[in-house]
């Protein structure tokens, strides 16, 4: 009977399953450095379920770079709401770097945090990044980065980041924006970037974004959104 019982309540929580919100995107950011430029385009989506007081957020992409190599990826967020403004959360992320038909698979994984003050979230993200199936000498790094927002009551937005990245990839990238979102909730937004690794890599990004709900809890952590021009 107690078997019985716990059955019916872990039912009638998954059950209870909420849609909290979603989001997809496209966007085209163009790269550049001390040594070459090139082009970074990607489709993304991302959709939130609430369990009340904890929520899930999956995301997934796909990315193209000069039509050379494709960046396929998949993140899982565990997310707890402490409050109506303050959330907490875990994520783990894979993503298949393809190109010339040879493929590289990585797996980042960290915690996150986001306050809304208002029209003001912030949130801060801790992560690290390996290699998979390679031993001793796979690619690694880590980072630690925040991010702000501003909404105004017009429908347009300001907003900044900064990532601090230690190991095989080192440097701070610094990112600026603007976004417009439409009645339709329809937003359009620019980007531009500066990474200060020793090949000075700089970005400028315009994407196209649409939220269904609330939107989604936490931006996107794989390695291709930090690093595809923004």
């Amino acid at each position: 009977m107690v078997l019985a019982f716990a059955a019916t309540q872990i039912a009638t929580k998954v059950s209870a399953q909420e849609f909290l919100g979603a989001d997809i995107q496209y966007k085209y950011v163009t790269n550049s450095d001390d040594l070459q430029d090139w082009v970074a385009r990607s489709f993304s989506g991302s959709v939130e379920l609430g369990f009340g007081d904890f929520s899930v957020q999956i995301d997934g992409s796909i990315s193209e770079y000069d039509a050379d190599g494709f960046a396929p990826t998949f993140g899982l967020h565990g997310i707890y709401r402490i409050s109506d403004n303050l959330r907490v959360g875990a994520f783990l992320v894979t993503e298949d770097w393809i190109d010339a038909g040879e493929n590289s698979i990585y797996n980042n994984y960290g915690l996150e945090a986001r306050y809304d003050f208002d029209a003001v979230p912030v949130s801060a993200e801790l992560f690290w990044v390996r290699e998979e199936g390679v031993q001793d000498v796979g690619y690694a790094f880590d980072g630690l980065g925040g991010a702000v927002e501003y909404t105004m009551e017009n429908g347009l937005s300001l907003n900044a980041a900064l990532v601090s990245f230690s190991g095989d990839t080192a440097g701070v990238l610094t990112v600026v924006g603007a976004e417009y979102r439409f009645e339709n909730r329809l937003a359009l937004g620019v980007k531009v970037s500066q990474f200060s690794d020793n090949d000075n890599h700089r970005g400028f990004g315009v994407y196209l974004n649409k939220k269904y709900g609330s939107g989604v809890s936490f931006a996107r952590r794989d390695w291709n959104e930090f690093l595809a021009g923004w």
